[in-house]
């Protein structure tokens, strides 16, 4: 049996290059490593792609939820015969580091190494979004986390203008106080072939992961590899309401409240109804409505710490 070629796909703000690679080469004893720097935004995508692409077995983010993203996208960019030989795998090292939670990805090397030798690996959806960008152009993007339109874009904003000195928590917490200053419902119009709705939100959420903003879980529901979108419609909250539930979130609770509805689907069409609606995905702002989102169950397979 061949030795398997293990790419690190790795956010060079968040990880010091020299002591990185010097203790990958000490957990896994392997030559073939191969280490790749994200320079800019959107490198990862171009990187994963190029990897992929040149034979890597095992195809793994260091970084947060923003570089699970890039690789995800490079990824599906990449032919579907190249593809199909790879695994995908995350050591977090992010702000938020939510889909972490979700695929029980830890924070060791020696856990990856664990991972990958014991073949700890989950089939696991990734979904598409449809939108139009800050240029006003038609777009597509894939997420393997949340996306979500209203207060939830807003923090993604503010969380990634910020200088986040204050910890992943703290930082997200501030955001979402800062989004509620002014802030206003948005009225739009959800469409599936199962649920529909039409009205005015705080939030309106496409989970395939549980969890968002470093630790709210916001789709208890949600599941990896069952092939539906996990929908969180937050109708007309009052904001004081919506804070007051904050705890629920933390604990993986299903908030109980007439005008906050959990779905599953398989496919959704999101239409602003009055004004300019923001929408991010996988902590990254993309641009606005209207939006498609659909899901490719099992389209990878990703490692994991679970078993």
């Amino acid at each position: 049996m061949s030795t398997p070629a293990i790419c690190f796909i790795i956010n060079s703000i968040k990880t010091k290059q020299t002591s990185f690679e010097k203790e990958a080469h000490h957990v896994f004893l392997t030559p073939k490593l191969i280490f790749r720097y994200t320079l800019y935004k959107g490198h990862g995508i171009e990187l994963a792609k190029t990897e992929i692409e040149s034979g890597c077995d095992f195809l793994i983010a260091v970084g947060g939820d923003g570089t699970v993203n890039e690789m995800v996208n490079g990824y599906m960019l990449a032919s579907p015969k190249a593809r199909k030989k790879v695994i995908l795998g995350l050591l977090p090292k992010g702000t938020g580091n939510d889909f972490a939670r979700s695929i029980f990805a830890k924070k060791g090397l020696a856990q990856l190494y664990n991972s990958i030798k014991n073949k700890h690996i989950s089939p696991t959806d990734i979904c598409q979004i449809s939108f139009t960008n800050p240029a006003g152009n038609p777009q597509q993007r894939y997420f393997i986390n949340i996306a979500d339109i209203g207060i939830g874009a807003n923090t993604v904003q503010i969380v990634n203008n910020s200088k986040k000195r204050l910890g992943s928590s703290i930082t997200f917490l501030l955001a979402i106080l800062k989004s509620f200053v002014g802030y206003k419902h948005l009225e739009v119009k959800i469409s599936s072939p199962s649920y529909n709705y039409s009205g005015k939100i705080v939030s309106a959420c496409f989970a395939n992961g549980k969890w968002f903003g470093s630790g709210l879980g916001i789709a208890p529901h949600a599941s990896l590899n069952d092939g539906k979108i996990a929908l969180v419609v937050i109708g007309e909250v009052k904001m004081r309401t919506f804070l007051a539930k904050l705890p629920s979130l933390k604990k993986l609770t299903k908030i109980k409240h007439q005008k906050i509805t959990y779905q599953k689907v398989e496919y959704c069409k999101i239409e602003p109804i009055s004004e300019k609606c923001p929408l991010e995905a996988d902590g990254e702002f993309l641009g606005y409505l209207p939006a498609e989102v659909r899901i490719y169950k099992h389209a990878t397979q990703f490692l994991t710490s679970e078993k």
